[in-house]
């Protein structure tokens, strides 16, 4: 394995075969300027409509605790004309591309729900999922943009390069065994983290099968991100999610 960010750094004009060979390998692929200037303040303006929209329809979904706020869409349901941006972004035929090449098939959920999350500085890091270093129980390709400058200070997310494959195992074995996956002990104990850090209108990918883990936001600062979950039909068919697919 290995941590060298440079590794998995690579230019938005790259081929998405060659984004989706590094995620192969790595478990992670970093676009820096993915997004111009423009394109991430709108994101931004649509990130705060989510959240106000949401507590105005009192949002069975929305989740509000003291270390951040979180609401999931459904993107086959947001409204394009009040969320362009969101819309058009998670939608992308680069994306789609990059998924399918990485699943190896065009029977994809593609970014079938997408997180607008805000976390809030805390005084000593949280010791819940998503910030103990874990991999995901259900097999997930994330595509996770960053709003704001992101570095180790405002909760930069931690990543294991490699670590995806050893995980992998680890989960299809359990999921033979017990014939389900949610049993799974997905937490891994001190895992060398390596903060993937970048500037607004960064975008990364990354297989949730890769040890990763949400950064600590300290005292006074923010982070703000979107990310598009995409799994294959059959994951969806799995756990009931299946409706989602866009």
């Amino acid at each position: 394995m290995t941590n060298n960010l440079s590794t998995v750094t690579i230019s938005k004009d790259a081929e998405p075969r060659r984004i989706a060979d590094l995620v192969s390998e790595f478990g992670i692929a970093i676009i820096p300027g993915f997004l111009p200037a423009a394109t991430v303040a709108g994101l931004n303006a649509e990130f705060d409509r989510f959240f106000d929209e949401a507590r105005a329809r009192n949002a069975k979904e929305l989740i509000e605790r003291e270390e951040g706020v979180t609401v999931p869409v459904v993107r086959k349901d947001i409204d394009k004309a009040r969320f362009p941006h969101t819309s058009e972004i998670f939608g992308t035929d680069f994306m789609r591309k990059i998924a399918e090449h990485y699943l190896g098939t065009k029977e994809i959920g593609f970014n079938h729900q997408i997180y607008v999350n805000l976390n809030k500085g805390t005084n000593f890091p949280v010791t819940l999922l998503p910030f103990l270093p874990h991999f995901d129980k259900i097999s997930t390709l994330k595509f996770f943009v960053y709003l704001t400058d992101t570095t180790a200070d405002n909760g930069a997310m931690g990543a294991v390069l490699g670590s995806q494959k050893q995980n992998r195992l680890i989960r299809d074995e359990e999921h033979k065994r017990e014939g389900r996956s949610k049993t799974i002990d997905n937490i891994i104990e001190e895992p060398p983290l390596v903060p993937v850090e970048g500037a607004a209108g960064t975008m990364f990918i990354f297989d949730t099968d890769m040890t990763h883990a949400a950064g600590f936001v300290r005292p006074g600062k923010v982070r703000r991100i979107m990310r598009g979950h995409t799994r294959t039909l059959a994951v969806l068919k799995e756990h009931g999610l299946q409706h989602q697919a866009a």
